[in-house]
């Protein structure tokens, strides 16, 4: 499979994730982004995301946590938050090192 392949691949599988989880919860991926907006104010310089999901709220899980991935890629490209190029470790990854980001002045 090639690099393109593969990223073809990628956003298909982001997309239905975040699909079923708006099956699941009518409107989950609108419901998502705005609460993660709203929590950027409040993080610090540099977060990982699932800081980010945990100070979004409230908001009910998708069925597979993996729709999260959409959500990130979408507040990237929109310019509210950017990568940073450094690591952290995730509790919810088992300790596995994933990307900071920090949020972008709007």
């Amino acid at each position: 499979m090639s690099l393109r392949e593969a990223k073809i691949r990628a956003q298909e599988g982001l997309e239905r994730a975040a699909s079923n989880a708006d099956r699941s919860t009518p409107d989950w991926s609108v419901t998502a982004f705005a609460a993660c907006v709203r929590a950027i104010r409040k993080m610090p310089p540099m977060f990982t995301f699932e800081q980010l999901r945990l100070a979004a709220g409230d908001i009910e899980q998708p069925p597979d946590l993996r729709a999260w991935g959409i959500i990130a890629k979408r507040l990237v490209e929109t310019e509210y938050i950017q990568r940073t190029g450094r690591y952290a470790p995730t509790a919810s990854s088992n300790c596995a090192p994933k990307m900071l980001y920090q949020r972008l002045t709007r």
